[in-house]
């Protein structure tokens, strides 16, 4: 019995070791960040993209909101995601393509990465410097954006969806 506990215990400390908390910085008046997804209709990344802001948008509302461009069935939404993947010197070959001020990320989607994203979010929140590269690409044509809310209701996430896993 002492090893079946023993047992126990240490599978859980495991996974309490594992769990990273995402320090939040103060909020103050600086503008809210952007976290731009750039997003195929369909794509399994960019469904576990959007769960997961979805799932977790409340918690960082003061700080970032979370804005969707569909590319696969928009060819000005594409132009815009291929301009601004050319400001990175890159080509946008897959999504979801998100991209936070002036960086840029194409790996697929897990929680791990999306927990990367929201750090990055906080940091460019605290930077005095940051640039927001998509609106400045995005300015005076006309692309359609989505909320996260609009492109969550696109791909059919809603409440009851669960959060998106490695």
């Amino acid at each position: 019995m002492k090893k079946i506990l023993l047992s126990i215990a240490i599978v859980a400390s495991i996974f309490l070791t594992n769990v990273k908390a995402i320090e939040l910085p103060k909020v103050t008046d600086h503008k809210k960040v952007t976290i731009y997804i750039f997003r195929g209709h369909g794509c399994k990344h960019c469904y576990d993209a959007l769960t997961y802001f979805y799932n977790n948008a409340s918690k960082y509302s003061d700080y970032f909101e979370v804005k969707a461009y569909e590319v696969w069935n928009n060819s000005s939404n594409k132009t815009l995601m291929n301009d601004v993947a050319e400001y990175f010197n890159e080509s946008a070959d897959g999504v979801p393509y998100i991209v936070i001020g002036d960086s840029y990320t194409t790996a697929g989607f897990g929680s791990k990465t999306g927990d990367e994203l929201v750090e990055k979010a906080l940091s460019e929140y605290q930077n005095k410097d940051y640039k927001d590269i998509v609106a400045k690409y995005a300015k005076n044509k006309d692309y359609t954006i989505e909320s996260l809310s609009e492109a969550c209701e696109q791909e059919g996430i809603d409440g009851d969806t669960i959060t998106a896993t490695e």
